[in-house]
């Protein structure tokens, strides 16, 4: 099953009848999940939301992701994790559809610090607070757990690790990208979700992106141009690609 899930760093910048708007619009189109995060929203951020989404009784549910902690110590404090997803989920005012440690591939989840490799490996995860606060709350709560981050390779390692989970990678399967094909095309039950389907922004904006990068400037332009050819534009075409 396919499911187009809202994005929330963009909501979080807007007004609130903009957010009452955006949300209307998306639930139109048969939306039912949003990505949340108090490192996009703050918790004042997260309460606007959560009034926001009781116009729609329970037919939106957030995506929660936890993580982003001031204090690096608190990566490794299951306590805390608990408490940021409680916390999140009391300000929006429903229990969220999935939750996920977000930026699981930083080393700050699994060590506190260091170096990712060698050091960190299947007993580093196993045993990581983390994934244990996830467990406890997504059983008490019955929803899924998993694991957002920007790479794809670290992310899919440590999913295994975990005994499998949810994935979310961002930036790293869309028109230009292709890092994440082994998770993107998982059989093994457990969902992944391809986010940030525009890189956020650079494939609305090739000339800029082709400009910036001189790596992808190739790929940038003849993606301009193809698109010019067929009269489209990327936002017509990233989404029915994914």
């Amino acid at each position: 099953m396919q499911t187009v899930v809202l994005g929330g760093a963009g909501l979080a910048r807007l007004e609130p009848r903009a957010l009452r708007d955006t949300l209307a619009a998306y639930v139109a189109c048969g939306g039912t999940v949003v990505d949340v995060s108090p490192a996009y929203f703050g918790w004042e951020g997260l309460e606007r939301l959560g009034e926001a989404l009781s116009a729609f009784g329970q037919d939106l549910r957030p995506l929660l992701k936890v993580g982003y902690f001031r204090d690096r110590s608190a990566y490794l404090d299951r306590n805390r994790v608990e408490a940021q997803a409680l916390r999140a989920a009391a300000l929006l005012k429903r229990a969220p559809v999935g939750l996920l440690l977000h930026e699981a591939d930083w080393d700050a989840w699994w060590l506190g610090g260091g170096p990712w490799a060698p050091a960190c490996g299947r007993d580093q995860v196993a045993a990581s607070p983390g994934i244990d606060a996830l467990r406890d709350l997504g059983q008490a709560w019955g929803v899924s757990i998993g694991l957002a981050g920007n790479s794809a390779g670290r992310i899919s390692a440590v999913a295994g690790w975990c005994g499998g989970t949810d994935a979310m990678i961002a930036k790293q399967v869309d028109l230009l990208w292709s890092a994440g094909d082994d998770l993107a095309d998982r059989r093994d039950g457990h969902a992944t979700w391809l986010a940030a389907p525009f890189h956020q922004g650079w494939l609305l904006r090739l000339e800029a992106l082709g400009e910036a990068r001189d790596d992808m400037r190739p790929a940038a332009r003849a993606l301009a141009r193809l698109l010019e050819e067929h009269d489209l534009s990327a936002a017509q075409v990233a989404l029915p690609f994914l």
